[in-house]
């Protein structure tokens, strides 16, 4: 090719060498990229070919970052997207543009050597703690103390953050250990060159130490830290080597573990990834090679200015990225993200582990090539590919790691610093696509997302995933280097993703797992599967449905066949040569004198049964016209006539079907007419009335073997076998849906009782027990099992014991719920159990098969397989499996292809071979569904059934179930395994199983045993082991299940006894006297119907009463009783009973009694305090501010309301008040304060035209000026809309309620009773506060914080009480579930807003420490009804340590509900906590800003007046509205409208909080309510807080903008 250098110019060096101020003309900068692109491929500029890819000429993205750094640095600019995209090499050169930086940029890059800039990554991980081994210290460069030094402010990025917070959550975690091995004598010089390394870099002064108080320090100098060890032996030398080392905090150290013997020592570099990352880590090793060599170390751009460059390119970039996720999210709605392997070594070691393979990375890297990808974007390719199959899914997403080096920001590609970001890569199989359209598509993909590299969880995605993979950085010296390592070094990483997978350019890739998660069995399959898709994704030409049904490796296939019994001929059909009836008579001709059937005393022998049976079969031939195959119904009744029908049938070539005695008459007929049966027999002629009611012939064995009968033509013996006819109808138990009929042959029950161990060892002198249910094909096993190989079937006792006949008996099947509620003790003779039908717990069979002399089995298999399909010794302690499959079936767990999947991937069973039965009758879509063609094994006319359940091949071999599909439910919006619930209340509650069902799609009941459980400490263990919404509404503990007939447990019968009423009420004692004049003193406050019971064990808050209704209940008992105070008593008492004896207690001890004298009323002109505190606030914005209006609108009916008596109706209530003429004014005197003065007229309504319409957002925040407006309330009524609006100096919400009420009855016509008490007649002003009040208040609120995490540096100087409100309605899903999460907490839905709000504003903060503001509605009993301004702010203090208070939510919750509780019950006025705080003396010069709280919390419980109670006048519909401003820093408001229907309302000065930070705090407050509710700990709940994925933003109230202003709140609630 020609030359592209110029002819003036002879290399790169001259071109270089120009004028500091000249910048690159096109050609020299053609000329300069081409050397550049020639110096990272290794390749001679005159080698290149401008025609092909850069790709196809050996680069890849690591080489494409080194290719855009040196441009960079050159000050030419060419995006790495671009390189890796380009279609050649021109392509580059045409898109490459030159920037401002001039040719000194390049001269001084260039100074420093052609250093290679590192470009691997690796990933971070967490691991678990391991032990740290001991040593000699030496710490050089340390400050006396690193804390004595001032804070350095230091900005983190976000992954930096992540580290961090990864870290204190578990101390260890997000540690690479890099480990070289040299001769002892060269450590000095060692120890030398990494301490002027670790000197001179800035990023290594860093200190974490106070970390977990949110603040970084920068030290004078960097710790160097370096500890010594000398061991003697290798042993220990390796020893040494392999212990996971988890530092305790965040620091950069050396470990130098030495084997004195040897003269050998290994340098243990640990670093945590605050620190570095791959790159980094490169670049620095490189450097400590160079000091190694005594080469000046060449320190990087700082980190902490490559930060800020990125924070300014994160926020220009914001919306691109954003958008990326958004359309991320549409195109990839639900990928799956974790492997779902079944085992999980529970009790597994703790640290990490990992499995290798090697590749051929010189083919893979050529296909690339040609193809035009990278390499990484061929293992992503692959490993999505191995994800689909061990997830079967088609979506699936992973982790993957991006360097951060490429990005446009000076000093990116050269810093030492973490840059490195872990993003989701998601990918969505198409099955149709060839191979190589997926792979470009992966690489373009894997290019996108290098565009977003420096995206954050705010701009929409979530690291939800559980595997992620990384580019592994090598670290090696020189082969120069004078001081060489002894072997290969090696890394250790401490992960905190469970797996990881670390790739290279040399075909090396290593799985890194966690031991707690994974068996490394598995991790090895997988590794091989991983290495089978890199591989197979060489062969372009197929698509990817061709390789995704070919995956799995042919030694797995191998293994699953051996697994599944796929390669033995006695699976099938032709290797059955016998059916029951030859069988039987076999055994009837071997045995004859020995007994075959025996009840209560009386025997049958085998000739007897023989002969009985053969009487019976001619007749029905003969006399009744039953044919082969007819269906002939049996009434089950456990007698030895019941065991002659069932082989008379048989032997006249018919079918048995057993319908239960305890069938409902309707089923025992819908199964009749189902089964399409000939007739219908009974034992006995007696039982013949309970025939079917479609029956037209109903027959009793009586009758037929009656001997004096003419007798039939007696049948022979059986002389050829029939096996492919079918024997017996079962219908299922009904335990999963509909009972089906299933049609089962004699061939699939023949071959089921082949192997001894699965028929009981049925021989000669071996009794059998008859325990299941006829209608459960237990008992099929049981009978046949025992009568075709001569044992004895030993039938239940007729004494009514239905346990009693086990005594009897040497083997028997036992459900596991019967197993558990028998002692084995009690069954010396019973040497064989088998348990069926059931899961079976772990200490159910620890209990049974302890001992040597007893043989307890496993048996799994549906109906449908013929009794059977695995079987499993039981051995104590051993894990619980259902075993291997049986001689004659085959079992195989497929993906949803009906492919198979690896051994110990989770999939769906399926059965196959000869025990597959025919189908159900009747129901031949259904059969269709469920009875497929063997596809596995391929042989002719063989189905296999898929059962429905969940299970996996272990280790072993073994099948393991893990449950129904089907009990896979969704419940209030959430995904519950009914059957992982039952497991984990049972491993919690010892020594019990759990039933968890859900009876009517809202909520779960669960039935234990045994009786003699406490519910209360029950239910408290399952709060512990279960998310909130999964926690059973009724918790019952029984003696026994109640079982269907089939044997198995009934789960609508637990259902209905559970949902009873009477559950879980215990009974009553008779209440008091004092207790019922209580009971309806609460009534009167809850406005309870009589028909609501209330007891002495009820609780205030579980029937509604929240902290409002508290000071109403406190306020009328103090009246009644005439007692100080009794608020305190109302919160401590849990029950109605407590709370009266304490009552009592109160009235016993009390004497004297305050003296009237000093108790005044307020007065005709006194403001009272807290009115003087809003004219304060008011005279602030001495023109008025809207923010101080109180407004209510409705929609207007002009078809029901008629304005006009509705103005009027107005009129009068405005005229009533004498309160709403007030004006206020400073008063004249030295003194200060604030006077009332009474205007002569009062307001009148304001009527608008008719017509005309007024401005809703206008009106509302029109101002008040308090000195000059003659009324500060105003109506206003048009044919549409009414209005009120007024000054909140007049009102609070209970003064509106009262006013509305007031207006409601003059509008329907009522007259008004005379006005109780006025609100100048109120005396609570004047009240004293004792000393210990104010102390308590002053202590309490003593050294409170004001640190706010979120929003970020909150800017507390507020200036006006201007504001703007952001409105948000909640889910439905959340609002019930909030209610119900109160309801059984036992809390208050403000304490759960308050404890939400508290952890969402110090995110930032291990502990909690802030003063919210609550509403305090300071009210006596007569002052209910009284119209003005009562409400006042109450502080709540929230202190709350987690070390030692515990860390769970629930104990969060506590601290929160006894704070508000505290501070309710030693409330005082406002202006009196303010004076014994200190806070009055200057708070009328702090206004605006707040005294003692910014923030006020408030949760307004509407739901009563859902249908508007407070006017319940027909066609007024209420309208959401605010007003402008804000009169806090920040007001968190819920509103409970009705049920289902929350709003949030957050009114907050947009001044000091940006709206982008308040949509922020809304999010985090809703995302800690649901932590809360699901009972995840304190320290998981701000760790998860913390790293949320960032919504976008809302919209923000205002004219124009707000989606709620206006709108009819019946509308949006749905009402």
């Amino acid at each position: 090719m020609p030359s592209l250098i110029p002819e003036t110019s002879a290399s790169i060096n001259d071109a270089l060498v120009m004028s500091k101020t000249q910048t690159l003309s096109p050609s020299i900068r053609d000329t300069v990229v081409m050397q550049h692109i020639s110096h990272v491929l290794g390749i001679a500029v005159e080698d290149l070919s401008l025609d092909t890819t850069f790709i196809s000429q050996g680069g890849h993205s690591l080489l494409a970052i080194k290719l855009a750094s040196r441009c960079r640095a050159s000050g030419i600019k060419i995006a790495v997207g671009a390189i890796l995209l380009a279609q050649s090499l021109q392509e580059i050169l045409n898109v490459a543009t030159v920037t401002q930086n001039t040719v000194s940029g390049v001269e001084r890059v260039e100074a420093v050597g052609n250093k290679e800039v590192s470009t691997n990554s690796i990933h971070t991980l967490d691991s678990e703690k391991s032990i740290t081994m001991e040593t000699v210290t030496e710490v050089d460069s340390a400050p006396d103390s690193e804390l004595d030094y001032p804070i350095k402010e230091v900005t983190l990025t976000e992954m930096q953050l992540s580290f961090v917070h990864s870290f204190m959550n578990k101390p260890g975690t997000n540690v690479i250990s890099f480990y070289e091995t040299y001769k002892t004598a060269h450590i000095p010089f060692i120890r030398a060159a990494w301490k002027r390394v670790i000197e001179a870099e800035p990023i290594f002064k860093l200190s974490f130490a106070d970390a977990g108080a949110g603040k970084v320090r920068e030290l004078p100098r960097a710790l160097f830290i370096w500890n010594e060890t000398v061991v003697q032996s290798r042993e220990e030398y390796e020893t040494a080597l392999e212990r996971d080392v988890s530092p305790q905090s965040i620091e950069v150290s050396f470990d130098v573990i030495t084997l004195s013997s040897e003269d050998v020592s290994t340098v243990v570099w640990r670093v945590h990834h605050a620190f570095i990352d791959g790159m980094s880590a490169q670049s620095v090793y490189n450097k400590f090679q160079g000091a190694l060599a005594e080469k000046d170390v060449i320190v990087g751009p700082p980190f902490q200015h490559v930060v800020q460059e990125l924070g300014e390119y994160q926020r220009v970039t914001q919306e691109d990225r954003k958008e990326f996720w958004t359309m991320q999210v549409a195109k990839h709605p639900l990928p799956v993200c974790d492997i779902r392997l079944g085992t999980s070594p529970v009790e597994g070691p703790e640290g990490m582990d990992s499995v290798s393979i090697t590749l051929p990375s010189e083919t893979i890297s050529a296909k690339a090539r040609a193809l035009g990808v990278s390499v990484p974007s061929w293992y992503q390719a692959a490993w999505a590919l191995v994800l689909s199959l061990y997830t079967d899914s088609d979506s699936v997403a992973f982790g993957i790691v991006l360097s951060g080096r490429d990005l446009p920001v000076n000093g990116a590609a050269d810093t030492i610093g973490p840059l490195i970001n872990t993003l989701p890569f998601n990918v969505t199989l198409d099955q149709s696509a060839n191979l190589a359209d997926y792979l470009r598509s992966i690489f373009r993909h894997s290019v996108e997302l290098s565009r977003v590299q420096c995206s954050v969880p705010e701009d929409g995605f979530a690291r939800n995933f559980t595997t992620a993979l990384a580019m592994e950085f090598e670290m090696t010296p020189a082969d120069d280097q004078g001081i060489q390592p002894i072997g290969a070094s090696w890394f250790k990483t401490i992960p905190d993703i469970p797996l990881s997978i670390y790739m290279n350019y040399s075909g090396e890739i290593r799985l890194c797992f966690q031991k707690k998660k994974y068996l490394r069995g598995d991790m090895e399959l997988l590794a091989e599967h991983f290495h089978a898709a890199i591989m197979r994704l060489c062969s372009w030409t197929y698509t990817i449905g061709d390789i995704t049904a070919s995956l799995l490796t042919t030694s797995s296939q191998d293994r699953l066949m051996n697994f599944g019994n796929c390669l033995s001929g006695k699976t099938s059909p032709a290797f059955i040569t016998e059916d029951l009836v030859t069988l039987f008579e076999r055994a009837s001709r071997e045995n004859p004198t020995s007994a075959a059937v025996e009840k209560s005393g009386k025997t049958l022998s085998y000739a007897e049964l023989d002969l009985l049976a053969s009487r019976m079969a001619s007749k029905l031939a003969n006399e009744c016209g039953v044919a082969p195959g007819d269906v002939i119904c049996v009434h089950a009744d456990r007698s030895i006539n019941w065991i002659v029908a069932i082989f008379a049938i048989l032997k006249a070539g018919a079918v048995y079907s057993a319908q239960d005695v305890a069938l409902p008459p309707q089923i025992r007929d819908t199964n009749f007419q189902t089964a399409g049966a000939k007739l219908f027999i009974t034992p006995s002629v007696t039982q013949k009335t309970i025939k079917p009611d479609s029956c037209a012939q109903c027959l009793s064995v009586e009758e037929l073997i009656d001997s004096t009968a003419v007798e039939a033509p007696m049948l022979g013996h059986r002389v050829t076998p029939r096996p492919s006819d079918n024997a017996y109808l079962c219908f299922t138990s009904g335990s999963t849906g509909k009972p089906k009929g299933v049609m089962c042959h004699h061939a699939g029950l023949v071959a089921f009782q082949i192997t001894p161990e699965v028929r009981f060892f049925a021989a000669p002198r071996q009794r059998i027990s008859q325990l299941m249910s006829p209608a459960f094909d237990g008992s099929i096993h049981e009978i046949f099992s025992a009568l075709s190989y001569g044992a004895t079937l030993v039938l239940g006792d007729e004494d009514g014991d239905p346990f009693a006949h086990l005594k009897k008996v040497n083997a028997a099947i036992l459900t596991p719920s019967i197993a558990k509620i028998l002692e084995p003790s009690d069954y010396t003779n019973l040497t064989t159990v088998y348990c069926v039908g059931e899961p079976m717990p772990q200490y159910v069979n620890d209990a049974w098969s302890e001992g040597s002399i007893r043989r307890l089995y496993n048996m799994y298999g549906p109906t449908e397989a013929t009794c059977g399909a695995t079987i499993q010794r039981l051995l104590p302690g051993k894990r619980v499996a259902i075993g291997k499959p049986n001689t004659t079936t085959r079992v195989y767990v497929l993906d949803r292809n009906q492919r198979f999947l690896p051994p110990g991937v989770v999939g769906e069973i399926y059965c196959a071979g000869v025990q597959v039965a025919r189908g159900y009758i009747g129901r031949p879509e259904l059969t269709a569904e469920r009875f497929l063609p063997d596809t596995i094994c391929g042989r002719d006319n063989e189905l296999m059934y898929r059962t429905g359940d969940r299970g996996f091949f272990n280790g072993n071999g073994e099948v393991e179930c893990l449950g129904r599909n089907d009990r896979q439910i969704k419940l209030r919006g959430y995904r519950l395994d009914l059957n992982d619930l039952e497991i984990r209340i049972a491993q919690a509650v010892e020594g019990v199983t759990a039933v968890a069902i859900c009876p009517d799609g809202d909520y779960l009941v669960c039935m234990l045993q045994p009786e003699t459980l406490d519910v209360a400490e029950v239910r408290a263990t399952v709060r512990k082991v279960t998310p909130v919404h999964a926690v059973p509404k009724y918790i019952v503990p029984v003696d026994r299940f109640p079982m269907t007939p089939a044997g198995k447990i009934d789960y609508k019968e637990v259902a209905s006894r559970c949902s009873s009423k009477s559950a879980e009420t215990a009974k009553q004692k008779p209440m008091s006297a004092s207790q019922l004049a209580l009971a309806q003193v609460w009534r009167e406050t809850l406005a309870m119907q009589e028909d609501v019971e209330i007891n002495s064990t009820s609780n205030f808050v579980a029937l509604g009463g929240h902290s409002v209704m508290q000071l109403q209940l406190a306020s009328r008992l103090a009246k009644i009783h005439r007692i100080s105070n009794p608020l305190p008593f109302i919160i401590r008492s849990a029950t109605l009973a407590e709370l009266a004896a304490a009552i009592n207690s109160r009235k016993a001890e009390e004497n004297a009694v305050v003296t009237s004298d000093r108790i005044v009323p307020l007065g005709n002109t006194r403001a009272s305090p807290i009115e003087e505190d809003w004219f304060f606030k008011y005279e602030l914005n001495f023109k008025g501010t809207s923010s101080f209006n109180v407004s209510y609108a409705c929609a207007i009916d002009p078809a029901q309301i008629d304005t006009e008596r509705l103005i009027g109706a107005w009129n009068v209530v405005l005229a009533r008040h004498r309160i709403f003429r007030s004006r206020f004014i400073p008063c004249p005197d030295a003194k200060g304060g604030v006077h009332r003065l009474v205007t002569r007229y009062g307001p009148q309504v304001t009527r608008v035209a008719a017509g005309k319409k007024f401005s809703l957002w206008r009106e509302i925040n029109r101002q008040f000026r308090l000195d000059r407006d003659e009324n500060l309330i105003r109506v206003l009524v048009s044919k549409t809309k009414m209005l009120v609006v007024v000054s909140h100096i007049l009102a609070d919400l209970t003064t509106l309620q009262t006013v509305l009420k007031e207006l409601t009855l003059v509008y329907n016509g009522g007259v008004l009773s005379p006005v109780k008490r006025t609100y100048e007649q109120t005396v609570q002003w004047s009240r004293p506060v004792t000393s210990a009040q104010g102390e308590w208040w002053k202590k309490n609120l003593e050294g409170s914080s004001r640190d706010y995490g979120v929003p970020d540096a909150v800017r507390l100087a507020r200036t006006s009480y201007g504001g703007k409100t952001l409105y948000s309605k909640l889910s439905p899903e959340l609002s019930h579930r909030l209610i119900r999460y109160t309801e059984e907490k036992k809390t208050t839905l403000h304490q759960l807003a308050l404890a939400s709000v508290a952890m969402a504003m110090q995110i930032h903060r291990n502990d909690t420490d802030i003063v919210l503001g609550a509403p305090y509605l300071n009210r006596e009993a007569e002052d209910m009804e009284t119209v003005g301004l009562f409400l006042e702010p109450l502080p709540i203090r929230i202190n709350f340590e987690p070390g030692s208070a515990g860390d769970g939510a629930g104990n969060f919750m506590v601290a929160v509900q006894e704070a508000s509780q505290q501070a309710v019950s030693h409330a005082i006025p406002w202006h009196c906590i303010l004076k014994a705080t200190g806070a009055d003396k200057d708070k009328t010069r702090l206004y605006p800003n707040h005294p003692l709280l910014d923030v006020m919390v408030t949760f307004h419980d509407h739901r009563a007046n859902a249908k508007n109670k407070w006017m319940a006048i027909q066609g007024l519909e209420p309208l959401i509205t605010q007003t402008k401003g804000s009169k806090f820093l920040l007001l968190v408001e819920f509103s409970a409208v009705a049920d289902g229907f929350v709003l949030l309302r957050m009114e907050y000065d947009n001044e000091c909080i940006p709206k982008r930070q308040i949509t922020r705090v809304q999010q985090l407050i809703l995302e800690a309510m649901g932590m809360i509710m699901d009972g995840r700990g304190y320290s998981e709940t701000k760790k998860a807080l913390g790293s949320i994925p960032y919504q976008p933003d809302t919209e923000l109230a205002g004219k124009e903008t707000c989606p709620f202003f206006g709108k009819r709140l019946d509308s949006l609630a749905g009402l």
